[in-house]
């Protein structure tokens, strides 16, 4: 999921600390501490949500959409540059092995 990915998320769904730790694969620990560091930043509100009680959702603030719109450009290059020295046959590869692991952990 890219910085831009995740920005739309936030900024248009009502998403729980949860569910963001199953998009990302990762645990609910690591994604709470990493919204702690955004809450702190001013970048993310974490409200309680009003279904359950245990659980907040998290929305992006407008200072957090505007570093969304900074980084995303940055993220790209930094992409690209990172694929220009592989050539196309490579790349190609890689995405193939990506889509399959991340099949496989659709699937568990």
């Amino acid at each position: 999921m890219s910085f831009r990915d995740l920005g739309d998320l936030l900024e248009h769904e009502t998403v729980t600390a949860s569910r963001l730790a199953e998009l990302l694969g990762t645990t609910r620990a690591g994604v709470g501490k990493t919204l702690a560091k955004l809450e702190r930043r001013g970048l993310i509100t974490r409200t309680p949500s009003p279904s359950d009680r245990r659980a907040a959702v998290i929305a992006m603030t407008p200072s957090g959409c505007s570093v969304i719109d900074e980084l995303f450009p940055r993220e790209l290059a930094a992409h690209g540059e990172l694929l220009a020295g592989l050539g196309r046959d490579r790349v190609l590869r890689a995405l193939e092995r990506l889509a399959a692991v991340m099949e496989e952990r659709l699937e568990r």
